[in-house]
């Protein structure tokens, strides 16, 4: 598990994401990421019912939270993510969903996205770094 700090609970925050994150779709998932500077690392996630039945959903639920926990030790800490399951992730077993996550958390072809403005003069490594190297913290 992973404490309330580090969880995205209110819905303006699901929508603030969605709006201003960079969108990364994968085979089923979809990520949303925004960099947040002095707002530590805050992780969502949104299982909607046309991924199926509550028991379904609870275990995609489940395997997309253990796919971020065993993760987060390489991610670094200023950045909001929100993962989607998509309809196929129903469909996936604990180590396709792990490797599916994974490769979401490693792309990253376009700016980082900044919901602070000024968050890009706070960092060293400015405003058109791709935003995997935000997420893992390789890039020092």
């Amino acid at each position: 598990t992973f404490s309330r700090s580090e969880r995205l609970i209110r819905r303006k925050e699901f929508l603030d994401i969605y709006q201003l994150g960079e969108k990364q779709v994968g085979r089923g998932f979809i990520c949303y990421v925004v960099r947040q500077e002095g707002q530590g690392r805050k992780f969502g996630v949104a299982v909607s019912r046309r991924v199926g039945g509550a028991v379904t959903r609870n275990r995609v639920k489940r395997f997309i939270r253990e796919a971020y926990r065993t993760s987060r030790k390489h991610l670094i800490d200023q950045f909001q993510m929100v993962v989607v399951a998509r309809p196929g992730s129903a469909m996936m077993t604990y180590h396709e969903c792990r490797e599916a996550i994974g490769q979401l958390f490693q792309r990253g072809e376009r700016p980082a996205v900044s919901m602070d403005p000024v968050a890009h003069d706070r960092c060293d490594h400015g405003p058109d770094v791709p935003i995997s190297s935000f997420l893992f913290a390789v890039c020092d």
